[in-house]
């Protein structure tokens, strides 16, 4: 699992049970390519060692299968050979998935508009249905929050960033997280931002005066 632009790196090992000579080997996928680093190791009767980098295209999201072998170096590979059934009667083939994710929202931040109280900072509201404004996400995103798992809102990015109304929340702290998906790939959650919603009015209480002035008003 990679981000957009972010190649993988994958250490390969192998050792061939007669101590031959093998060779790595990998095919391009669709919207991937690959390098590997050194050349065909040859000691006898040792481990085989080598780095295959995947690197996906620019901008690519997705999942795409791919495949990488090991062959005997004399096994000439012909380029019209560009599948793994077609090579599987002499290299040890295997096939994994590379799924490239968006990037997560880089934060979420209260409305200040959301924010009750004195301070329209400190996260601490009495609107059990706050705005929450999430940047660092792409233009055309589906953006969702999450209150621990539950999704509580839901909106597409329309720009680098969204300001969502969440379904109501009761009283308490919450832990929201929000994710953006395109292409049908969804990233990791972002950083979490915890809001607290108190709805309940504190205690009163009030002690009527005693004494008062004669001829004055007196009202309680």
């Amino acid at each position: 699992v990679t981000t957009p632009d972010t190649p993988v790196t994958i250490n390969l090992t192998g050792v061939d049970v007669e101590g031959d000579a093998i060779r790595f080997n990998a095919f391009n996928a669709p919207n991937l390519t690959f390098s590997l680093a050194g050349s065909p190791v040859t000691p006898v009767g040792q481990e085989a060692t080598t780095t295959l980098t995947i690197i996906p295209d620019s901008g690519f999201v997705g999942t795409q299968e791919f495949t990488v072998f090991v062959h005997d170096p004399a096994d000439a590979i012909n380029p019209t050979q560009t599948s793994a059934s077609q090579i599987a009667s002499f290299a040890d083939v295997q096939t994994f998935t590379v799924t490239v994710t968006q990037d997560s929202p880089t934060g979420l931040d209260l409305e200040a508009s959301s924010d009750s109280g004195t301070d329209d900072a400190d996260n601490v509201t009495n609107d059990s249905t706050p705005q929450i404004t999430i940047s660092g996400v792409a233009d055309g995103a589906l953006v969702q929050i999450f209150d621990g798992a539950t999704q509580v809102a839901e909106g597409t990015a329309s720009g680098t960033s969204i300001t969502l109304t969440t379904d109501t929340l009761s009283d308490g702290v919450h832990t929201l997280t929000a994710t953006q998906t395109i292409g049908n790939v969804e990233s990791t959650a972002s950083p979490a931002l915890e809001v607290t919603i108190d709805t309940m009015i504190g205690p009163f209480t009030s002690t009527p005066g005693t004494t008062a002035d004669l001829d004055v008003e007196f009202a309680y």
